[in-house]
């Protein structure tokens, strides 16, 4: 599993900004998909930090026909895609 943090997703669900902190967190409107080596990997949660206002948390489960090593890793949100160049390491 992988554990990412991210800003910038856009309107969430649960406009009621007083329980921000607490569950359910707000989650994004917006489709969000997490590429590890080029594979899709399964997300496990996408919704706001807990305990932390405006970061996004991600939990995804690395696809199991990764090779080991560093490969790279990209996260879309809606139209958004991250930015090339980064990499995760996988043994």
């Amino acid at each position: 599993m992988i554990l990412l943090f991210a800003t910038g997703e856009g309107q969430r669900f649960r406009p009621d900004r007083r329980q921000a902190l607490s569950e359910p967190y707000p989650e994004p409107t917006s489709a969000i998909t997490v590429w590890v080596g080029g594979r899709p990997a399964e997300v496990l949660f996408a919704a706001q930090a807990p305990g932390a206002v405006g970061i996004l948390q991600i939990s995804a489960r690395i696809p199991t026909i990764v090779d080991a090593g560093a490969v790279p890793i990209a996260l879309s949100i809606g139209s958004a895609i991250s930015q090339e160049g980064v990499t995760v390491f996988v043994r």
